[in-house]
């Protein structure tokens, strides 16, 4: 995610506090935790999985024009996209 470990524990330590996961230890290493959705994470994520799909659905509505082969084309782009290091303009360059 290109973040530090300091940076993920405070957000994982923010996740905890809110209610949405809790951290076990790892029974097959004693160096790593588990996380673990709680009730309330599985409803969070359910509702942004909703609110995604609602998203998409809305966009392509708007988008009648576009076939499924250019739909195609244009997630691969920006699936490539996702994948490049800032400032780079290849996938996986600069890693």
């Amino acid at each position: 995610m290109g973040v530090t470990s300091g940076t993920m524990t405070a957000l994982l330590d923010r996740v905890e506090k809110a209610g949405f996961l809790k951290r076990e230890k790892n029974p097959d290493d004693r160096r790593g935790l588990l996380l673990r959705l709680t009730p309330a994470g599985r409803h969070a994520m359910q509702w942004l999985y909703e609110q995604f799909d609602e998203a998409i659905r809305d966009t392509l509505r708007g988008l009648p024009h576009v076939t499924p082969d250019e739909l195609q084309t244009i997630l691969g782009l920006l699936n490539d996209s996702l994948d490049r290091e800032p400032g780079t303009t290849e996938p996986g360059e600069g890693r």
